[in-house]
Protein backbone atom coordinates (compact mmCIF):
# COMPACT_ATOMS: atom_id res chain seq x y z
CA UNK A 1 0.00 0.00 0.00
CA UNK A 2 1.69 3.61 -0.50
CA UNK A 3 2.46 5.12 1.94
CA UNK A 4 0.30 8.52 1.03
CA UNK A 5 -2.99 6.02 0.92
CA UNK A 6 -6.25 6.60 3.55
CA UNK A 7 -8.14 3.59 4.58
CA UNK A 8 -11.48 4.02 5.72
CA UNK A 9 -13.89 1.56 7.28
CA UNK A 10 -17.18 2.13 5.36
CA UNK A 11 -19.49 -0.60 6.55
CA UNK A 12 -18.95 -3.37 8.44
CA UNK A 13 -17.54 -5.52 5.94
CA UNK A 14 -16.27 -2.90 3.25
CA UNK A 15 -13.08 -0.48 3.08
CA UNK A 16 -12.57 2.49 1.12
CA UNK A 17 -8.87 3.50 0.08
CA UNK A 18 -8.12 6.46 -1.18
CA UNK A 19 -5.04 6.90 -3.02
CA UNK A 20 -3.55 10.60 -3.55
CA UNK A 21 -0.86 11.99 -5.62
CA UNK A 22 -0.86 9.74 -8.28
CA UNK A 23 -0.33 11.38 -11.92
CA UNK A 24 0.71 9.55 -14.82
CA UNK A 25 0.17 5.69 -14.39
CA UNK A 26 -2.56 5.95 -11.46
CA UNK A 27 -4.47 3.07 -13.58
CA UNK A 28 -1.54 0.81 -13.23
CA UNK A 29 -1.08 1.75 -9.54
CA UNK A 30 -5.09 1.13 -9.26
CA UNK A 31 -4.83 -1.74 -10.78
CA UNK A 32 -1.58 -3.35 -8.82
CA UNK A 33 -2.93 -2.05 -5.13
CA UNK A 34 -6.72 -3.92 -6.08
CA UNK A 35 -4.71 -7.04 -7.48
CA UNK A 36 -2.45 -7.12 -4.03
CA UNK A 37 -5.50 -6.77 -2.10
CA UNK A 38 -7.37 -9.48 -3.46
CA UNK A 39 -4.24 -12.15 -3.38
CA UNK A 40 -3.73 -11.06 0.24
CA UNK A 41 -7.51 -11.27 1.24
CA UNK A 42 -7.02 -14.71 -0.66
CA UNK A 43 -4.85 -16.15 2.05
CA UNK A 44 -5.64 -18.44 4.27
CA UNK A 45 -6.47 -16.63 7.96
CA UNK A 46 -6.06 -18.96 11.18
CA UNK A 47 -7.65 -18.03 14.03
CA UNK A 48 -7.81 -20.34 17.35
CA UNK A 49 -6.63 -23.41 15.73
CA UNK A 50 -9.25 -22.97 12.45
CA UNK A 51 -8.82 -21.66 9.15
CA UNK A 52 -10.90 -19.48 7.55
CA UNK A 53 -11.06 -18.55 3.42
CA UNK A 54 -11.97 -14.99 2.79
CA UNK A 55 -12.69 -13.47 -0.60
CA UNK A 56 -12.61 -10.09 -1.66
CA UNK A 57 -14.45 -7.85 -4.47
CA UNK A 58 -12.34 -4.31 -5.71
CA UNK A 59 -14.31 -1.57 -7.47
CA UNK A 60 -12.12 1.51 -8.57
CA UNK A 61 -12.78 5.01 -9.80
CA UNK A 62 -9.86 7.26 -11.26
CA UNK A 63 -11.48 11.03 -10.62
CA UNK A 64 -12.35 13.03 -12.11
CA UNK A 65 -12.32 11.39 -15.39
CA UNK A 66 -15.03 8.51 -13.61
CA UNK A 67 -16.67 11.50 -11.39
Amino acid sequence: MPPSAVVASVREDELAIMLTGLDEGAEQVAETVAGHLIEVAGLPLGVEGEEFELSARVGASLLPGDA
